[in-house]
């Protein structure tokens, strides 16, 4: 599913895409905890969806705790860490 939420995504079809990220961040949670940087970085394209589909305010959410997750395990300069900072800075 997240994957093909992520594919979605990249195609501009944010609201097919929704549904299918939301359920991946929810299980990579309990599957893998919300700490883990697997769950962090669907949480980035999940923001990403939700910015696309017009809500900052929970994009903000989601970007903000995948954010801390990434940072915590990667350099400031890491992709993962600079994806997570190009979708905030969509919104701010």
């Amino acid at each position: 599913e997240g994957l093909l939420g992520e594919i979605l995504v990249t195609r501009g079809q944010a609201a097919e895409a929704l549904p299918l990220l939301e359920s991946t961040v929810s299980t990579m949670e309990e599957v893998r905890g919300s700490d883990h940087w697997r769950t962090a970085h669907i949480r980035v394209t999940l923001g990403q969806c939700l910015i696309d589909l017009g809500r900052p305010d929970e994009a903000r959410r989601q970007l903000v705790a995948a954010r801390a997750v990434l940072a915590a395990n990667y350099p400031e300069d890491h992709a993962r860490v600079v994806r997570a900072d190009g979708q905030l800075a969509r919104i701010d």
